[in-house]
This record gives structure tokens, sequence and C-alpha cells, in this order.
């Protein structure tokens, strides 16, 4: 079972494609699986992480949807918003702006934040002193 459901999509030009076709679903958690493989270099995998996923994991799987969404249906909308291009068309444009938050999303997510556990240590401590 998918870890995403079509209900989690919320965009109103994305949602009706995913909730016909879940397909998209299951191949996001192919994607998540992968991710969290390299960002643990191998050592973990998608069903090592909580459900439900965290907070910005679940963000990216959003974001993943809709940009695969935009993706395949890019060039399919004709009608352009004011002040486009005549070439371009609503799925292009939402292309753009979920291919930056993926790429922001997979920057900020940690194998901590995956795996819900603190990665980093102490290896000293310095004290300081006023006066």
């Amino acid at each position: 079972m998918a870890r995403l459901v079509a209900g989690d999509i919320k965009d109103e030009l994305i949602a009706p494609y995913v909730a016909n076709n879940s397909d998209i679903l299951a191949e996001c958690d192919a994607y998540l699986n992968d991710f969290v493989r390299s960002k643990t270099n191998a050592a973990h995998g998608l069903t090592d992480v909580a459900e439900p996923l965290p907070y910005k994991l679940k963000g990216l799987a959003v974001a993943w949807v809709c940009r695969e969404v935009c993706g395949r249906k890019a060039g399919t909308a004709g009608a352009a918003y004011r002040g486009q291009e005549a070439n371009s068309d609503k799925y292009s444009t939402k292309l753009a702006y979920f291919s930056r938050l993926v790429r922001d999303l997979e920057e900020q997510i940690t194998p901590g934040v995956l795996l819900g556990v603190s990665t980093s240590r102490v290896i000293g401590s310095v004290q300081l002193k006023r006066g």
C-alpha cells in the first residue's frame, strides 16, 4: 500500500489526475525508497521510516507527485494565463515551481529526519567563562 493517498494531493489541477491514476502513488513509494536509501548510504529503506511519514518527507512526496504529473501533462493545456508566453501552459508553469520545491526539500531532509533519530554527537566541549 502506498504511503500517500490521493487525498493528500490538494492542488486542484493535479488532484483529479492522481485520483484517476493511482499508479503514480506506487511510483512515489519507489522514489521515496530510493531517496531514503541514498540518504542513509543504503543502510535503510522506506520500511524503516515511521508511519505516518515525517512532515518534510510527506511534503517531498506530495511535491514529487505534483512535479511528475506536471511533467507528464505539460503542453497539453493550451490555455495560458495572462502575462505568460503563448506556448506556455498551466502545467508547465507549475512544473517549474514543483521542481524547485522537490530540490529544496531533498536538500533539507537528513537521515535524522527520515529515521527519527539524532545523527549528531558531541566529541568534546569547551567551558567558556566571562570575566
